[in-house]
Order: structure tokens, then C-alpha cells, then sequence
């Protein structure tokens, strides 16, 4: 437009100008009204300005249009995340992401498909959104749990029962396939067997998780492990080890303070509670004969020592009367073969 400002200065930019609807007058300035215009009021607005103004309310409603049109990349709907639906997607999952090689949802056999996907399916789309890191440590890799069948991951054969393909690590590689990008996993595992963990750790479980040594029984070699892993609370800590009552019950009072606020610390083959068999410290398990000291009451090993399950029904009843058994936990949740530990969150009571 070819006009002059109140300034008497030419506009040097294209302006959108204000005009009264016909026949209209507009307002006198001053007097009594308190909404009077005034001659500044009146100066054509910049289009630079209005598409300043306009911008946010364009790109605000693209937005709502492409939430609407395309699938959240932490939904559900995502292909990777399929397995949050329900506890039969998290079983696919387990065999697809192992590639057979995990036992922990198998027909005939474990069935914590059902634990992991209320336990963990929470887990993954919160962290998903939030972009918050996820710590998982499972304590035993699986060496000396071959199919049986066969030559065992070392080549020499292997107890039978566990993993198939006789190839340790199944449950690591399911670990890292659950929770995908844009999901950043921090996947440790700690195993007896020092031999049988560095070599997964050069071949399959390159770039699937960091691998640890030790005794799960030693309270040193639990701290060593931790501090290894970076010093900071896990989410998740998952006792697959030997599954000896005692290794179990130790285990679990030596790092139940290191889940972290909201986390969980799961036992998986609590069934060792109620039969004593050969323990799994992985290629020394056959020599070494250590028995998981079930017993057929469930309750009490051989010696008289209260099993992982024994101790279990002890805290439940401290719980059920509002006594807190273990510092930090909420509740107990028994799963079948398994138990999960609810840590409470940050500030609850």
C-alpha cells in the first residue's frame, strides 16, 4: 500500500489495513467512552506480524492432524511395541526377540509372559515417553542350561531344561528386542560361569548387554557388579541364577536397595522351593552337584532352613497385618514359578 503512518514515515513493508464494516463509522477518540480508539490504534498491521501471530495456531493444528493421522512412536499400535497389549503379544515377543532361546514363556514349561507383561509393559511406554533410560540387571545368563540335547554352548553337553539351541543368553536378547529404540536400555547381566560369559559376551551377546562375573551368593562380588554397572538403581532386577533357596533369599536382601523408587526385584523358579535339583552354576553344575534344597512341604530345605517360598508366606503375613517384612517394598506378588517385589515409589507410605 502507498500510505503514511501517524509518524508521517511512508510504510516500506506490505500491511494489512483495518477498516469499519460498511456503513459504519468508527469510534471517536477521547471523551466519554473508555474504550475510544485512538489515531495509533488505527495503523495498519504488518502481514509479518500477523503471520508471526498465526505460525503457532498453523503448526499447533498440523500437529493435533498428524497425532490424529499417525500412530504415537510410543503407542502400542508401533510394531516393536506390540507386546504391551497383552500377555499372549509379550510371549511372541519372548520367542522372537531370544529366537528360541529362552524358556520363560514356553508351553509345558514357564509361563511369566503373563508377570513380565504387567510388570514390564508399563515400564517400556512410560520410559518410551518420558525419554527415560531403563537399568535392567538379570543375574544368570543361562550357561549349563543347554536343550539337552546336544552339545552345549562350550561344546560339552549340557543339563537339559532352560534355553533351546543349547546357546546361553535368550533372555538377554528378548530383554533388548522389549524395549527398542527410541528406548535407551541399560541391559547388564551378571553369571558364575566366567568362561561361558566372556565368550557369549565376543559372539551372540555383542551389543546385546554388559556382561558381569561373580558369585550371586557374595556380597562382594554384588557390590563389585553394581559399582561395574555404573553405581545407580535398577529398575528391574531379575534372579534367574543358581536357584538355590539360599543363593535366592541372600540375593534378594543384598539388593532390594538397589531397585530403584517404583522398581521391581523378581525371583523367577521359586518352584525351587518345592524340589531339589542340581543347581545352575553353569558348566560346573553337573560336577559340583550343588541341589537347590527344595523340600515337598515347599516351606523348609532339608536342613530345616526356610526356603525362598517359606520366607515369602512369613512376609505376606507381616504385610497382611500392615508390618513392613523388607525395607522399601509395597507388596509381594506371587506369579506362577515366580514372585515380584514392588519397591514403593519416591515419598509414598
Amino acid at each position: 500500500h502507498d500510505q503514511t503512518g501517524a509518524s508521517g514515515r511512508p510504510f516500506t513493508e506490505r500491511t494489512a489495513c483495518i477498516s469499519p464494516p460498511d456503513g459504519e463509522a468508527l469510534p471517536r477518540t477521547g471523551g466519554e467512552n473508555p474504550e475510544a480508539l485512538h489515531e495509533s490504534d488505527l495503523r495498519p498491521m504488518p502481514t509479518s506480524r500477523l503471520l508471526a501471530m498465526a505460525l503457532p495456531v498453523i503448526a499447533a493444528a498440523a500437529a493435533h492432524r498428524r497425532i490424529l493421522l499417525e500412530p504415537d512412536a510410543c503407542s502400542p499400535e508401533q510394531p516393536r511395541l506390540a507386546w504391551t497389549k497383552s500377555p499372549a503379544e509379550t510371549a511372541i515377543a519372548f520367542a522372537v526377540g531370544s529366537h528360541n532361546r529362552t524358556d520363560k514363556a514356553m508351553p509345558g514349561h514357564h509361563r511369566f509372559h503373563h508377570m513380565y507383561h504387567a510388570v514390564l509393559a508399563p515400564l517400556a511406554i512410560n520410559a518410551c515417553r518420558v525419554a527415560q533410560p531403563v537399568r535392567i540387571l538379570e543375574i544368570g545368563l543361562g550357561c549349563g542350561f543347554g536343550g539337552g540335547s546336544g552339545e552345549g554352548f562350550l561344546g560339552k553337553r549340557t543339563m537339559g531344561g532352560g534355553l533351546s539351541n543349547s546357546e546361553p543368553g535368550g533372555s538377554a536378547a528378548a530383554w533388548r528386542y522389549l524395549f527398542p529404540l527410541p528406548i535407551t536400555l541399560d541391559l547388564h547381566v551378571m553369571e558364575y560361569d566366567e568362561h561361558c560369559a566372556r565368550r557369549w559376551a565376543r559372539t551372540l551377546g555383542k551389543h546385546v548387554a554388559a556382561v558381569h562375573t561373580g558369585d550371586q551368593n557374595s556380597s562382594a562380588d554384588l557390590a563389585r557388579v553394581y559399582a561395574e554397572s555404573g553405581g545407580l538403581p535398577f529398575d528391574v532386577i531379575i534372579d534367574d541364577g543358581s536357584h538355590i533357596n539360599e543363593h535366592q533369599v541372600r540375593t534378594l536382601h543384598l539388593m532390594l536397595e538397589r531397585v530403584r523408587p517404583g522398581g521391581a526385584y523378581i525371583i523367577e523358579d521359586i518352584s525351587s522351593s518345592c524340589t531339589n535339583y542340581v543347581a545352575n552354576i553353569g558348566s560346573l553344575s553337573v560336577k559340583k552337584k550343588l541341589m537347590t534344597g527344595g523340600a515337598k512341604n515347599c516351606k523348609y530345605d532339608p536342613a530345616g532352613q526356610r526356603t525362598i517360598y517359606g520366607h515369602i508366606i512369613d512376609w505376606q503375613i507381616d504385610l497382611i497385618q500392615n508390618r513392613d517384612p523388607l525395607p522399601g517394598v509395597r507388596s509381594i506378588a506371587l506369579w506362577p514359578d515366580a514372585a515380584v517385589f514392588h519397591v514403593r515409589e519416591q515419598g509414598e507410605f
